[in-house]
């Protein structure tokens, strides 16, 4: 029986990827690169606080995330109970109010820079290692998988097939009408058809078929 079931997975057909969209993945990975110097700067200015120690290892979303409220604490556990200064008393709570810790100006300047460039959407993309920012390979790889198109049975590529060939022949039609009749099939976006309807029409066996009304008009606005 294990012999068996081995001999199954041995035949088991690998998917076949019918499509990657490479503009997509080089325009994140472009992203990350142009992330990764301000990143960078956010860290080195985390690791240049007071109460950070050198061995920490945090996730660069906990350096983004976290540091201004452990700041605080900081302040709070360092700060006595009562301040007396010539004769005038104050209490913690407002004393710390006005305690400043070193390097935080620094780490705020970078981390604004950091988000102000999007930075906040990019954060599960990267990584740090050796307090050195990186792209993380298992993220982008995960990015990557839903912009790639895979067959794993036949009717995969049957559909795929079917779907590619409707696709281009409406981007055909839609181009074709834009220059030539000056009507508008699909949005600029591309991912809506707000006129389909008035293109197609069901006949009596509720088959698709051309809308005999719309090619009449369309025959009177040829353009060039």
């Amino acid at each position: 029986m294990k012999k068996s079931n081995r001999l199954k997975e041995i035949e088991q057909p690998k998917p076949v990827v019918l499509f990657r969209d490479e503009g997509m993945i080089s325009d994140m990975v472009n992203k990350l690169n142009s992330a990764i110097p301000l990143a960078q700067g956010v860290v080195d200015a985390y690791y240049k606080l007071p109460f950070i120690k050198p061995e920490e290892t945090p996730s660069l979303f906990d350096i983004v995330s976290n540091t201004e409220e452990r700041a605080k604490q900081y302040i709070r556990d360092n700060t006595p109970d009562t301040v007396n200064v010539a004769g005038l008393t104050l209490n913690k709570a407002k004393f710390a109010q006005f305690l400043e810790l070193e390097g935080m100006d620094l780490y705020g300047r970078a981390k604004e820079a950091f988000r102000t460039s999007g930075g906040d959407g990019l954060l599960s993309y990267l990584k740090v290692e050796n307090k050195t920012v990186m792209i993380s390979e298992e993220a982008i790889q995960r990015y990557s998988e839903r912009y790639v198109i895979k067959a794993e049975t036949p009717e995969d590529l049957e559909m795929y097939q079917l779907w590619h060939d409707w696709v281009e022949a409406t981007d055909k039609f839609s181009n074709y009408m834009r220059k030539k009749r000056n009507l508008i099939v699909l949005a600029v976006n591309g991912t809506h058809i707000p006129n389909a309807s008035a293109f197609l029409r069901l006949d009596k066996t509720n088959r698709l078929i051309v809308n005999h009304i719309t090619f009449q008009a369309a025959q009177r606005h040829l353009v060039g």
